[in-house]
């Protein structure tokens, strides 16, 4: 006889006599067909973490790319701004150069500017010194005055 287990119904030899085959192979298909869902739904799931890591390794790549992109443009931004760095900076040292030769002159200038002063006042001196020379020309001039007669 069969078992029963609680809560089923009881399997009987009328069942099979009934055309319980029917319902066996309905609850076959059934089974089947929840069977095949369930590996649809694994199938599903595994695909849809596929596509996840997928997605991330593809976001990965991608932002590799973004990254290497942006590498590639500073180096090539710094290749193109070489020659006006470059240049940049000679102008700079010459400017440097000019300024320190500006004020090299600027300082020439003054000294030779305080030089003509002294010249000026020296001269000044010489000229308030020569008014306190007497003329002796108007002695030798009368001396010979004084010959002749």
């Amino acid at each position: 006889m069969d078992t029963v287990i609680p809560g089923e119904a009881s399997e009987t030899d009328e069942d099979d006599d009934n055309g319980c085959n029917d319902c066996n192979a309905s609850n076959r298909k059934q089974v089947n067909d929840t069977v095949q869902n369930d590996g649809e739904i694994r199938n599903w799931n595994l695909n849809e973490t596929q596509q996840r890591s997928w997605i991330l390794h593809v976001d990965e790549k991608l932002e590799e790319r973004w990254r290497t992109l942006g590498y590639d443009t500073i180096r090539l931004a710094e290749r193109q701004a070489f020659a006006q760095r470059k240049q940049f900076q000679n102008l700079k040292h010459n400017l440097c150069n000019t300024q320190h030769a500006i004020q090299a002159i600027s300082s020439t200038l003054c000294q030779a500017g305080e030089n003509m002063r002294r010249v000026e006042w020296n001269l000044s001196l010489l000229q308030e010194g020569a008014k306190l020379i007497p003329d002796f020309s108007a002695f030798s001039t009368n001396s010979n005055c004084s010959t002749k007669e």
